[in-house]
């Protein structure tokens, strides 16, 4: 008899809450876009409109996702693939004295 183990649960989502090209509902880019600014869980769920039950759903399914235990290592993750998907920044002209 083979062992089976069980299939990881699918990135949930709602219908009017899309993924975006990482993948990621827009709730939950906007939950981490608010840890990255370095805004308070209470702060993020006042400036959504959501519950702190449904704060941490979609932050445990960001490292589900992500596949990390805690929320400082799904923010870098985040903040990681952000960057990866958005490329390296445009370099801006020189500014200063003789330009």
């Amino acid at each position: 008899m083979t062992d089976l183990k069980p299939s990881p649960q699918p990135h949930a989502q709602r219908q009017d809450d899309q993924p975006t090209t990482a993948d990621l509902t827009k709730t939950e880019e906007r939950i981490f876009d608010g840890l990255v600014a370095g805004k308070t869980r209470r702060e993020i769920c006042q400036e959504l409109g959501i519950g702190r039950t449904q704060y941490h759903y979609h932050v445990h399914a960001v490292q589900r996702y992500f596949r990390v235990r805690t929320t400082v290592e799904a923010v870098l993750a985040y903040v990681r693939q952000k960057a990866a998907l958005e490329g390296p920044p445009t370099p801006s002209r020189p500014t200063g004295p003789g330009r």
